[in-house]
């Protein structure tokens, strides 16, 4: 590996630099093959993709994502949907705020100085 022989000598405390660096790598394997981050994201940036979100589709395989200006307290809801749903609230720090699994069609989420929130179908 490319960084073993620039980690050699150098150390950080009780950790060289190598293993500070692996285990980014797995930090960054977790977050994106794992968690999901990886997935397509379909923006909802238009008046017609806002409100309509997810409803009424029968299989989704991705992430929607909702912006906005200011921080505002945000509901989903999951009128007329097929399919569970994990709504993640984001505040203007892109700082999680609130996460929601599995929320079942029919049902809503609510969170506070929300920037952005993310809807995926539940695993």
């Amino acid at each position: 590996m490319i960084l073993e022989s620039l980690s050699e000598n150098i150390q950080c405390g009780d950790l060289s630099y190598l293993e500070i660096a692996e285990g980014r790598a797995f930090y960054l394997y977790l977050l994106f093959f794992r968690i999901g981050i990886n997935m397509k994201t379909e923006y909802a940036d238009g008046v017609i993709k806002r409100t309509i979100g997810l409803m009424f589709r029968k299989d989704f395989k991705g992430q929607m994502e909702f912006r906005f200006k200011k921080p505002s307290t945000i509901v989903v809801h999951t009128f007329f949907m097929c399919f569970p749903i994990d709504v993640i609230f984001y505040d203007e720090h892109d700082r999680i705020i609130k996460e929601v699994k599995n929320v079942k069609p029919w049902r809503i989420a609510y969170a506070k100085d929300v920037m952005r929130f993310v809807e995926r179908k539940s695993r």
